[in-house]
């Protein structure tokens, strides 16, 4: 039994096993998934963003940084 064998039947025949790809490979595009992480991000960022601004115009300049720095860094972390 091969290894492709095995993966099969560990994932199904509908499902596949999530694979890095060749970044140098030529005319590269991206993947559906690719683009739906990237758009988990933008939105991610864009809601803090939003909550930043709620804060500031509230005046409240301390609190609004300090709860946007802490959520970007989780953001950039994960």
């Amino acid at each position: 039994m091969s290894a492709a064998d095995n993966l099969t039947e560990r994932t199904g025949p509908l499902r596949r096993a999530m694979r890095g790809r060749d970044p140098g490979e030529e005319h590269r595009a991206a993947t559906p998934l690719e683009l739906l992480f990237d758009l988990t991000f933008v939105v991610a960022v864009s809601q803090a963003a939003a909550q930043l601004h709620h804060a500031l115009a509230e005046g409240h300049v301390g609190d609004g940084l300090v709860g946007y720095v802490a959520v970007f860094f989780a953001i950039w972390w994960a």
